[in-house]
């Protein structure tokens, strides 16, 4: 039962549980949750933020799969999208370095429809990624890790975090720069791109002239 979790969760009974904590409906909360995902005092009702710091320091596990309708609307409506109406799963862990630093490992899998650029029909892509973000509560810290390991993707910890907004980042960073088919099967538009002059050539050809 979702009051006996919450209950855990705040490690009191259900007897002493306020009304008001009891009467939340979970019903809606497409993530199973897990008792080792409850931890006090960071245990949010909303499974989208999390304490990043608490997250990663417990080790804590967030799996789920998600729809980019669901995302905000510079993922859902992205130019690049042919539609939106595609389902991810991503898996969220938390964990501490051997320097002692809290990490989150974000991985993501999904297959998006993209808007070729030349033709502008739906074009596959695969998206699989996944990345470490090392957790800094000093900025000056964060940048001076950063210069000497341009590898390391790190971030500043703050009190709250969007799983979602992670999410989000790393969508738009997996992205081509300009989705196109290597063969777009359309002889007119290829026709029209290679009939089409170069402008550094014509540039070239003023140039001589003069």
């Amino acid at each position: 039962r979702a009051d006996s979790i919450v209950a855990i969760a705040f490690g009191e009974s259900v007897n002493s549980m306020p009304k008001s904590v009891l009467g939340v409906s979970w019903r809606n909360l497409s993530l199973t949750v897990r008792i080792k995902q409850l931890y006090h005092p960071s245990f949010m009702l909303d499974v989208n933020l999390i304490d990043p710091v608490a997250f990663a320091k417990s080790a804590l596990l967030q799996e789920d799969s998600i729809s980019l309708t669901q995302l905000d609307e510079r993922v859902a409506q992205h130019e690049f999208l042919a539609h939106a109406d595609t389902t991810l799963h991503y898996r969220l862990k938390g964990g501490v370095d051997k320097l002692e630093r809290p990490f989150l490992d974000l991985s993501l899998q999904g297959e998006f429809q993209l808007a070729c650029q030349r033709c502008l029909s739906a074009l596959p892509f695969v998206l699989d990624e996944t990345v470490r973000i090392v957790l800094y509560r000093d900025e000056a810290v964060l940048d001076e890790a950063m210069d000497s390991d341009p590898d390391l993707e790190g971030m500043l910890a703050e009190s709250e975090l969007s799983v979602w907004s992670l999410l989000e980042d790393q969508i738009i960073m997996a992205l081509p720069y300009a989705p196109r088919h290597d063969d777009c099967g359309n002889d007119d538009l290829e026709r029209v791109n290679t009939d089409k002059p170069n402008p550094f050539a014509q540039l070239a050809k003023l140039k001589s002239n003069q």
